[in-house]
């Protein structure tokens, strides 16, 4: 459920009796404004009151946030809600709301439903509220909407005006379980989205790297998908050709595996939430090397980017090209950009991400005139196109059995990623580095699991 306000579209969890929760947008700015301008509405959170020139920036912050969401009457955003995930399932929970909009049961309306939608859609387990025990008003919120308060921190963070002052805060809390017992619903219409989990995880293979995140080795690499991908190949033959191309391997991307699988999770789970009911054509610019491994198998070999509107010249930056044109019966997981982020940076390539190890029957056709005005980094047209059409109900997930035993080889592969780099042939790297490597991969592609019937992606 998205509403669309000039060329940014609003993602919608959920509507109240009075009330609509969802992502921001930048045309927010001005109704943000008349918010977070006030010293008042201001006081208690943790920055300072801002101008109306700053929450133009701001609105373009949020909107590209997956912690911040919006609270809309009739159309007007009268306040947000921080939402932030800590550890062990368990988030963090913050609300501000304008003035003129307080005292009305909106705040109590829009997180009573906010509490319900996480609980029931994302399966959160615990969720706390950090609140400076001056703040009477929010203090009532939290117990109305049935938090209890499981503690009293003294001089926990400081003013923000007089750092060497500390506030003392409570800690009020709610498990899924303890809210679920309330009879009353508060959410009249929703909207199952990904969770918040799931949108970094989209994002980040997007290549949407947060300013807070581009120091990090891993959640920093705007082009990790190279990597991902290159993980679920069963050889080496692909982390040589993306070296070739001038392609950069991460060697972070597989330093913590249960990260990694955690990742891999998130794009399979939002992958589901794409299913969709109507046939769907889209199109791949792809290395005949990698093709031929998934025309050898079957089934595509990793996380497949395609497009709807075509062979795009933003795939041609290969060595030796094939042209795909996957037929996607309704049904099939996948990823639509454009429906499941109000904004991502490749809009124009209007981009579907299929998951791997989908199977397919593939069908060679002749290269047209057309065809062949596409060419790869060194010119050349491609060698040959097909229609792959993917078999019906197929799912693909995560085995967190096998997970749990993918070994730490984050050294070895930092060293063959090197000489890799440094294009040092295949034989002559260290036998024993090379074949943990590979095993390492195996063990990693054994964590999929292909549905009708289960099997394990070997």
């Amino acid at each position: 459920m998205n509403e669309r306000n000039g060329n940014a579209v609003r993602t919608i969890l959920f509507e109240t009796e009075r009330l609509t929760v969802g992502s921001f947008i930048p045309e927010d700015a001005n109704d943000l404004a008349d918010i977070l301008t006030d010293p008042e509405v201001t006081f208690f959170e943790p920055y300072l009151t801002f101008t109306r020139e700053k929450c133009v920036q701001e609105a373009v912050h949020l909107s590209k946030s997956n912690e911040f969401y919006a609270v809309l009457q009739n159309g007007t955003v009268i306040g947000k809600i921080y939402f932030s995930k800590q550890q062990a399932d368990t988030y963090t929970l913050g609300y501000t709301f304008g003035a003129a909009y307080q005292g009305k049961g909106f705040a109590a309306e829009s997180i009573g439903g906010f509490l319900e939608y996480a609980f029931s859609e994302w399966n959160v387990r615990r969720v706390i509220a950090e609140i400076d025990v001056r703040n009477s008003n929010s203090v009532k919120l939290a117990e109305r909407i049935g938090m209890r308060r499981e503690a009293e921190h003294k001089a926990l963070y400081p003013d923000k005006h007089i750092p060497a002052r500390y506030h003392d805060f409570y800690i009020y809390a709610i498990l899924k379980q303890e809210y679920i017992r309330k009879d009353k619903k508060i959410i009249k219409t929703k909207n199952p989205s990904l969770t918040p989990e799931e949108m970094r995880a989209v994002k980040f293979y997007e290549g949407d790297i947060t300013e807070n995140d581009r120091d990090d080795s891993f959640w920093g690499d705007a082009r990790a998908y190279i990597t991902l991908n290159a993980l679920l190949y069963d050889n080496l033959a692909t982390e040589y050709v993306r070296s070739h191309e001038g392609k950069r391997l991460n060697p972070a991307i597989s330093a913590n595996s249960p990260r990694l699988v955690r990742l891999y999770a998130a794009l399979l789970s939002a992958a589901e939430k794409g299913v969709q009911t109507a046939d769907m054509i889209c199109y791949r610019v792809e290395r005949a090397d990698d093709f031929e491994v998934c025309l050898e198998r079957g089934m595509t070999n990793a996380f497949t980017s395609t497009s709807r509107s075509g062979f795009l010249p933003a795939y041609g930056d290969k060595q030796k090209i094939v042209l795909l044109c996957y037929h996607a019966p309704a049904g099939t997981p996948l990823i639509i950009f454009s429906n499941l982020l109000n904004q991502y940076l490749k809009s124009n390539e209007d981009e579907i991400l299929l998951p791997p190890f989908l199977r397919f029957d593939a069908e060679k056709r002749p290269l047209t005139d057309a065809d062949c005005c596409i060419f790869d980094q060194n010119d050349a047209p491609p060698i040959a196109a097909y229609d792959l059409y993917i078999l019906p109900k197929q799912h693909i997930s995560l085995c967190t059995e096998h997970a749990a035993a993918l070994p730490d080889i984050y050294p070895t592969v930092a060293k063959l990623y090197a000489q890799i780099q440094q294009n040092i042939p295949e034989d002559h790297l260290n036998p024993d580095d090379r074949a943990a490597y590979l095993q390492y991969k195996r063990a990693l592609r054994c964590c999929f699991k292909h549905s009708d019937p289960p099997t394990t992606i070997l």
